[in-house]
């Protein structure tokens, strides 16, 4: 299975990395492997309850102990770096991201065993718990493992899998079934047992547990996750990831794109990782060599170029329809210090640049909202966005008028020296007359002295805004504040839904670009800004009471 050149990094000394205790009970349950494959090889060899007795019995049991270290695959695995770097890593979350026969399955079960059992098989070194660095005592450990298809991944895959690593007979002494058959649930001779669940059955069939450990084989839904993660917290259990990322979005904006997610394309990389850290590995189909190159072709080239993504190089399926490619992981993020570094350059404080808001008002959830200030290079740099905690996760908000009214005014003021140059809102929202009152959003701001443009046009397609993003974008002209998360987020996840519908179906329009509703209303934000001139222009200086608007600008609020 090693595929990966090794590591320039060298793993310390056995002696230094463990403890002398750690290391004889880790010799101890080797032995004890040992001794079960024995015993159940004179079993077979002689019957139960009977023991050899003459040269004949001793060479039948040495033929019948053959056979079963024949089963040992454990003991033939040799993980490559990035399997490697999945068993070794200190960490609460562990996320294997691999193409079709990458090692992901193997890896996963590989570790599996080797919690049941107490001891890494495969190298005879010590189990420690990844989380608190203790040896792992498998008596009464309880763990999980989370499949897409209960009936026949448990058994023609993780089943099959740990009879190919280990004899079954020697390590499960119990194996309980459900009506029909399947198995729900191991017991193995430590003591450990491992319950399986799968993203099928109803959500209350994974409450309740208590976990020392999590495994995921393929993306489970988020519920599922919840469940999973709620059963860990009591004793600080790790989760366990193994999957081909072709569904579950929630996967690629919670974990992926997570603060905590550190992505190490190298063992040299592990000490980069602490255990509050979610470790992202992805492993392409071409750095497996154990598989014939003829094979791999033939698979490589019966698959679409989006497929490839996902099932060749491990990477989101989901975000293969994304509007705005040229959009990566932090490289149009800048800091503060970038900003000051910006404004010296430039000669004039970005405070003093002018800026606009864009509000993209809802009924219910919270409005979506970005400040952005132009640089006399005329890029758009979005410097704050409401709300600040994550929009997404929010499904009722009780804000009025008033509320955001004194919101913004507060923002601003801690963030800007001078008037806007520009408000724009959604012009269908903001310009709807509302069946009690019969006055508009726009009326009502303008009300309290916030005046919003709505006059300009949205009624073109849908492409000429992402072309207008993605032109400014590829010209480097568009940039985001570390801070803005729900732009950020946005950005990275804004697909085309011809892209992502499971049945294959087309957009109910041919031409005309059809997208996903979520995290749609940041990224019309954005193309609000950009449905007139935003330029620099001259900024205004202190004193200032009224002023007058540049070409292509709106009505500003006067202070």
């Amino acid at each position: 299975m090693s595929s990966s050149p090794p590591s320039e990094k060298v793993s310390a000394p056995r002696s230094q990395r463990y403890t002398d205790q750690q290391l004889r009970t880790a010799e101890k349950r080797i032995q004890q492997f040992q001794e079960r494959c024995f015993r159940l090889a004179v079993t077979e060899a002689m019957g139960k309850g009977k023991e050899p007795k003459d040269p004949a019995d001793y060479e039948l049991v040495a033929s019948r102990l053959a056979t079963i270290k024949g089963q040992c695959g454990i003991f033939d695995y040799v993980p490559h770096e990035k399997q490697r770097i999945f068993h070794e890593a200190k960490c609460k979350i562990k996320l294997f991201q691999g193409g079709n026969q990458s090692g992901k399955t193997t890896c996963a079960i590989v570790e599996m065993l080797e919690w049941a059992l107490g001891v890494q098989l495969h190298n005879g070194e010590p189990k420690l718990h990844p989380i608190t660095g203790e040896q792992i005592n498998p008596a009464h450990l309880r763990m999980a493992y989370e499949v897409d298809d209960f009936v026949n991944k448990v058994g023609e895959v993780i089943i099959a899998k740990i009879k190919e690593l280990v004899p079954w007979d020697a390590v499960v002494v119990k194996a309980d079934r459900i009506q029909g058959g399947a198995i729900h649930k191991l017991t193995f001779y430590t003591g450990a047992t491992l319950k399986f669940l799968s993203y099928d059955q109803k959500v209350n069939k994974h409450e309740g547990f208590t976990w020392d450990a999590v495994f995921f084989d393929e993306p489970p839904p988020r519920w599922a996750f919840i469940a999973a993660f709620r059963g860990t917290m009591r004793r600080n259990s790790p989760m366990f990831f193994a999957m081909t990322p072709i569904s579950e979005p929630w996967i690629q904006e919670e974990l992926v794109e997570n603060p905590c997610a550190q992505r190490l394309t190298s063992y040299d990389q592990i000490d980069e990782l602490d255990t509050h850290s979610y470790l992202m590995v992805e492993v392409s189909l071409y750095e497996i060599d154990h598989l014939p190159e003829e094979e791999k072709e033939a698979f490589i080239n019966s698959l679409t170029e989006e497929e490839k993504a996902a099932r060749v190089y491990g990477r989101a399926l989901h975000l293969q329809g994304r509007v705005f490619k040229s959009y990566t992981d932090r490289s149009r993020q800048f800091t503060d210090e970038r900003l000051e570094e910006i404004s010296a350059a430039c000669g004039v404080h970005w405070s003093e640049w002018p800026w606009g808001q864009i509000v993209d008002p809802h009924d219910r959830r919270p409005y979506a909202v970005l400040w952005f200030v132009v640089s006399p290079r005329d890029e758009i740099m979005f410097v704050r966005e409401w709300p600040e905690f994550d929009f997404y996760s929010v499904k009722n908000c009780q804000n009025k008028v008033d509320d955001y009214v004194a919101i913004f005014e507060e923002l601003e003021a801690a963030t800007f020296v001078h008037p806007p140059s520009w408000r724009r809102m959604d012009p269908r929202f903001g310009r709807t007359p509302k069946a009690t009152t019969n006055t508009t959003l726009q009326e009502e701001f303008a009300a309290r002295g916030l005046v919003y443009d709505c006059d300009f046009t949205d009624d073109q397609l849908l492409e000429t805004g992402h072309h207008k993003i993605n032109k400014r974008l590829d010209d480097d002209q568009i940039l985001v504040h570390e801070s803005c998360f729900n732009l950020h987020k946005a950005f990275l996840n804004y697909v085309r839904d011809d892209h992502v519908r499971d049945d294959g179906s087309k957009p109910a329009k041919e031409g005309k670009t059809s997208v996903k509703e979520k995290h749609k209303d940041f990224i019309d934000c954005v193309r609000y800004c950009l449905e007139d001139n935003v330029e620099w222009h001259e900024p205004f200086r202190g004193g200032i009471q009224s002023y007058e608007l540049p070409p292509g600008g709106m009505l500003g609020r006067r202070f």
